[in-house]
């Protein structure tokens, strides 16, 4: 028996000067039967002349589309042209840990496996246009347990338009060329829009038979976000924001095309994506999605915080989509609306406590005003109280060193810690761009990340988990074994 091929597919378009360190970073992969495909959607020359340099290494593989295509068409286009058995979708800011294919590879020939996720952290670029450029954020605590997921336990919180980290989001997955292709033949296709990172793994799992689901609750790489990433356009630090333009441009790309026509709702809001999303497969694929309904006090309630823009900025919410979602919120229950808007006022809340807190937002005369104006006396005291408690938070949590852990190969580095994540320094670490990252990722990550079984028996009380497994040795003597 040999060993499985793996492809690690690269979409790109137009971002050449972060796609060759992506590239260089998926080549630091020992794994010998391993294929880094680039898929370049119609981009300007420079592309071809960064993938140009990487040709003589035999591994890697370099495809073209004719025409500019829309992102979900262009990943379309992209596995189709891989060879492995297990496929991985790269975007051209993103990396893996150089660990990570070997040990998805021991994972697939151990366990009848369909499709792998795991977690990554986000890396803002050098050309991030905000505060905490060249800074690397992460969850600090993981099991490092191999987790059996039930799928419906997804698609339930999906409905709920709840994405933890064992959703098997896009470009954080390993999916097997046999479901895929179970996928085209009984769908036509296996990435759908508008969202294609979250319509294909959704798809993936929903046709799964007798294969499993498999989470690895590990930091086993990022996800970039640089001045042209799509998602990163949401982002925003007060008033300002990354690059409304990519976002306008991303919708473009789908020309006339209805991206909602199992949508009453039409606006280009992010949750109304993700939940056309789930409206899209319960029409493609009724036997696993019939019975999963977007949770409507949900979708009220994310709707309504984009268009204050609570966590979130979304330049293509203007005057005609306030109108639009006015007139569907007439339509619905009026104690849902109720209930939904009073989360919408706590969450309005917390989002100013928060941008206190991290010193994004100074605390003005107009912020008061606001809060007198809106918010009965009763919950004024509520806010005061809880910005006293991030204000100490934030001196308890200030920024200190990692040394050195001398029982492993590890490295000092300057975090933050807030709450839950750890915000890392890079520059401290002698990290300067993606590739850097990539090359001292496993050591940074055994700095910072603390090993946590405290999930494991919640989720197995939720449901989420079937089971839970130590990963095996990914190590070449293992891998030999399991291949004879």
């Amino acid at each position: 028996m040999t060993l499985p091929k793996f492809s690690v597919v690269i979409p790109t378009v137009d971002r050449h000067e972060l796609l060759e360190k992506t590239i260089a970073g998926c080549l630091l992969s020992s794994y010998p039967n391993l294929e880094v495909l680039v898929s370049d959607n119609y981009s300007t020359p420079e592309t071809a002349k960064v993938v140009e340099s990487f040709l003589s290494d035999p591994r890697v593989h370099y495809v073209r589309t004719t025409r500019r295509l829309s992102m979900p068409d262009h990943w379309e286009f992209a596995w189709q042209q891989s060879k492995g058995d297990y496929i991985i979708i790269n975007g051209d800011d993103d990396a893996l840990s150089p660990r990570l294919v070997g040990q998805l590879a021991v994972i697939a020939m151990t366990l009848n496996v369909g499709l792998m996720s795991w977690d990554a952290g986000l890396y803002y670029h050098p050309d991030w246009k905000l505060s905490d450029r060249n800074t690397f954020v992460f969850m600090s605590r993981h099991s490092h347990l191999l987790f059996d997921i039930n799928p419906h336990a997804v698609f339930a919180g999906y409905a709920r338009l709840e994405i933890p980290s064992f959703f098997p989001q896009g470009t954080r997955i390993c999916f097997s060329r046999r479901l895929a292709d179970r996928a085209v033949a009984k769908t036509g296709r296996v990435f759908w829009p508008p969202y294609s990172d979250y319509s294909a793994p959704l798809l993936l799992l929903g046709l799964l038979q007798g294969e499993r689901y498999i989470y690895w609750d590990a930091l086993m790489g990022y996800g970039g976000r640089s001045l042209h990433s799509n998602a990163a356009s949401l982002e925003k630090e007060g008033k300002k924001s990354v690059n409304e333009q990519r976002l306008r441009q991303y919708y473009k790309e789908f020309a006339k095309q209805d991206l909602y026509p199992h949508q009453e709702l039409k606006i280009r809001s992010l949750w109304n994506g993700h939940a056309a999303t789930l409206n899209l497969l319960r029409h493609i694929l009724p036997e696993a999605f019939a019975n999963h309904h977007v949770d409507l006090v949900a979708l009220i309630v994310a709707i309504e915080c984009e268009f204050r823009g609570i966590n979130i900025h979304n330049p293509l919410l203007g005057q005609q989509e306030r109108i639009a979602f006015d007139a569907f919120l007439k339509n619905q229950d009026a104690a849902i609306i109720n209930r939904a808007m009073e989360i919408v006022r706590k969450r309005g809340v917390d989002d100013i406590i928060e941008a206190w807190r991290s010193g994004r937002s100074p605390i003005a005369w107009p912020v008061i005003v606001y809060l007198l104006g809106h918010f009965r006396p009763r919950a004024l005291w509520i806010i005061l109280l809880r910005a006293v408690k991030s204000l100490y938070f934030r001196c308890r949590h200030s920024a200190s060193s990692l040394p050195p852990n001398p029982s492993k190969n590890t490295v000092a580095v300057v975090v933050k810690q807030r709450g839950a994540n750890v915000w890392a320094d890079c520059s401290s670490a002698g990290v300067h761009n993606g590739l850097d990252l990539v090359r001292k990722f496993d050591d940074i990550v055994a700095t910072c990340d603390r090993r946590d079984l405290a999930n494991v028996i919640d989720f197995f009380i939720k449901g989420i988990i079937r089971a839970a497994h130590e990963p095996p040795p990914a190590n070449a003597a293992n891998l030999e074994k399991i291949a004879e």
